[in-house]
């Protein structure tokens, strides 16, 4: 999927599920080569700290299905976040994550999504 779609993607779906939470969520692409998304919450240089961070190299390589699913994963993580103050992939997490339309599956299927190739072997 494209860069650009994908951060368009993002703000339009953090918009639609997070526009009202207690929160400031933000939003980054890290460089992660084995975590295609990551739900970040708590402090960071003594302030409150929120983001939802996309990995670009894997974005790049999967299709607008998969990179839909990881952003609708870690939002069900942020609503989780502002209900109960953590998250896991418990009950609770699952339901939030299927009434957003998730599927609520815990992590991604390797056979499915594309990864970076290693840099060693």
């Amino acid at each position: 999927m494209d860069i650009r779609k994908a951060k368009v993607l993002v703000i339009q779906l953090m918009d639609k599920h997070l526009s009202n939470g207690k929160f400031d969520w933000g939003f980054a692409f890290n460089n992660a080569k084995r975590t295609f998304g990551q739900c970040a919450y708590g402090r960071k240089y003594g302030r409150p700290y929120h983001m939802i961070m996309l990995s670009k190299p894997m974005v790049v390589l999967n299709s607008e299905e998969q990179v839909r699913e990881t952003i609708l994963h870690e939002i069900a993580h942020a609503l989780d976040v502002e209900k109960r103050g953590y998250s896991s992939h418990d009950y609770k997490w699952n339901a939030i994550a299927r009434s957003i339309g998730c599927t609520g599956e815990r992590c991604y299927d390797s056979n499915l999504v594309e990864q970076p190739k290693s840099k060693y072997s």
